[in-house]
C-alpha cells in the first residue's frame, strides 16, 4: 500500500508532499481545532500552518476547505461563539495566502493544469469516476484486485458509521468537504482528478475504509464476522508480500544509469544514438551532474548536444548538434508506442 508514497519521494515528485502536508493538517486539524477549547493560540497555530501549506502543496487549498468546513462544525456542537469569531483569523489569512500564491505562481501554470484536466477525463471519464478508479488504479496499488468492488462499499459504511458518532461527525464534515471541492474544481476544469493527482485524498479513504471493516467485524455474528476478517486478510496480505520483497529488491522503473554504462562500453566510431523524448531529462541530468558518474567518458565525447530549457514541463531538456545524435518527440515517441503502458 505504500509503494505510491515511496515512488513519488524517491522521484522527487510532489504527490508525497501533498500526502505530508494533508496529514500534518489533517492531525492538527484533531489536535487544535477537534477540541471543546479554542481560542486566540490555536487560532493562531491554524494561521501559520495553512498559510504556509498552499505554497508546499496545490491540493492543500482542498484540505484547508475541509478543515475549515470542519472547524465551524466543531465550533456549532461546543456553541462556542468566540471560536467562530476567531476562526475568521485563519480564514482570511489563508484566503489572502492563496491569492498571493496564485498570482505569483499559480497563474502561469494553469494552461498546463488545464491540458492535464482534459487528459484525465478523457482517458478515464468524470472525475467521480476517476475517484472510484482509486481502489482499483494499478498505478496507486491501494489495494488487491479481489477488493477493487467491494472496498469503496466498506468505505461507504465507514463514513456513515462515523457521522453515527456524534464526536466524528466534524471530521467527517471535514473530509466530506476536501472531496466535493477536488470533484468540483475537477468538474470545473480547474483540477486533474485522476491517479497520482488525487494521491493526497489516499488517507482519507484508508481511514474510511478502516473504520467500514471495524464496523462490519463488529455488526456481524461471532462465524460470519470471522470469515469477513479472514477475507480482509486475504485481501491485505498480497499488497504487504509485493511491499515486502520490494524492500529486499526495490524496483526501478527509469533504470537509465546501467543503460548508459552498456552503451558507453559498447559505442564505436559511426554509431548514432537515438534518445527518448522522455529519457532525454534523465540523460541531461547525467550529463550535467559532475560527482554521480553516470556517463562513461567515451559516451560524453560522443554526445555533441547542448540543454534546453524553458517553462512547459513537456519543454525538450536538449538539442542536438550533430546528426549522429537523434532527440526524440512527444508526439514521435507516441506514434511509435515508446512510453505507452
Amino acid at each position: 500500500m505504500g509503494y505510491p508514497f515511496v515512488l513519488y519521494s524517491g522521484m522527487v515528485k510532489q504527490y508525497s508532499v501533498d500526502v505530508a502536508v494533508t496529514l500534518a493538517l489533517l492531525y492538527l486539524f484533531l489536535r487544535v481545532v477537534d477540541q471543546p477549547r479554542f481560542g486566540a493560540r490555536s487560532a493562531l497555530i491554524l494561521t501559520f500552518a495553512g498559510a504556509a501549506a498552499v505554497w508546499l502543496s496545490h491540493p492543500a487549498a482542498f484540505v484547508l476547505a475541509g478543515m475549515g468546513a470542519g472547524a465551524i462544525a466543531v465550533m456549532l456542537a461546543h456553541r462556542n461563539r468566540r471560536g467562530l469569531v476567531a476562526l475568521s483569523i485563519p480564514f482570511s489569512a489563508w484566503l489572502a495566502s492563496f491569492g498571493a500564491m496564485f498570482v505569483l505562481t499559480l497563474r502561469d501554470e494553469f494552461r498546463d493544469l488545464a491540458q492535464a484536466t482534459t487528459w484525465y477525463t478523457g482517458m478515464q471519464g468524470t472525475p467521480h469516476r476517476n475517484l472510484y478508479a482509486m481502489f482499483r488504479d494499478s498505478n496507486l496499488r491501494l489495494l488487491h484486485w479481489a477488493a477493487d468492488g467491494i472496498a469503496p462499499i466498506v468505505a461507504l459504511i465507514g463514513a456513515v458509521s462515523m457521522w453515527a458518532t456524534p464526536r466524528h461527525r466534524p471530521r467527517l464534515v471535514a473530509g466530506a468537504v476536501m472531496l466535493v471541492a477536488t470533484l468540483g474544481a475537477g468538474y470545473l476544469g480547474k483540477y486533474p482528478v485522476g491517479q497520482r493527482f488525487i494521491l493526497f485524498l489516499l488517507p482519507l479513504a484508508l481511514l474510511c475504509l478502516a473504520e467500514g471493516v471495524v464496523r462490519l467485524i463488529g455488526a456481524l455474528p461471532r462465524d460470519l464476522a470471522a470469515t469477513f476478517a479472514l477475507a480482509v486478510a486475504a485481501v491485505v496480505v498480497p499488497p504487504l508480500d509485493g511491499a515486502a520483497r520490494d524492500l529486499v529488491r526495490p524496483r526501478k522503473s527509469e533504470d537509465v544509469k546501467p543503460v548508459l554504462a552498456y552503451l558507453g562500453d559498447r559505442w564505436q566510431a559511426g554509431d548514432a544514438l537515438y534518445v527518448s523524448n522522455g529519457a532525454q531529462y534523465a540523460l541531461r541530468y547525467y550529463l550535467e551532474c559532475s560527482d554521480c558518474r553516470g556517463l562513461p567518458p567515451q559516451l560524453r565525447a560522443a554526445l555533441d548536444v547542448r540543454p534546453h530549457s524553458g517553462a512547459s514541463q513537456h519543454t525538450p531538456a536538449l538539442v542536438s548538434l550533430t546528426p549522429k545524435v537523434v532527440i526524440g518527440r512527444e508526439q514521435a515517441d507516441a506514434s511509435f508506442g515508446i512510453g505507452q503502458a
